[in-house]
C-alpha cells in the first residue's frame, strides 16, 4: 500500500441493474470513485465506504476488552 492511500469498497450499479462491489486503494472518495469510472463511465456509484485498517481494529479491540474502572 503506497503512502497516503486508504483502502475504500465501493459499491456500484451497470447500465443492466447488476450491483459489485470492488475494493480500492486510493487517496480520497472522489479517487476511489474515479478509479471505478474508468473502467465503467457508465456506472453509477451507489456508495463510497472507508475500510478499517488492521490498527483501527486493534484499538478497538483493545479498548473493549479493558476492564471498567
Amino acid at each position: 500500500m503506497e503512502t497516503g492511500q486508504t483502502e475504500y469498497t465501493v459499491e456500484y450499479q451497470d447500465s443492466c441493474g447488476v450491483v459489485y462491489y470492488r475494493n480500492i486503494k486510493a487517496l480520497d472518495f472522489a479517487e476511489a470513485k474515479a478509479i471505478i469510472r474508468q473502467g465503467n463511465p457508465d456506472a453509477v456509484i451507489r456508495a463510497v465506504t472507508l475500510v478499517p485498517s488492521e490498527n483501527d481494529k486493534a484499538i478497538k479491540l483493545k479498548s473493549e476488552s479493558a476492564p471498567e474502572p
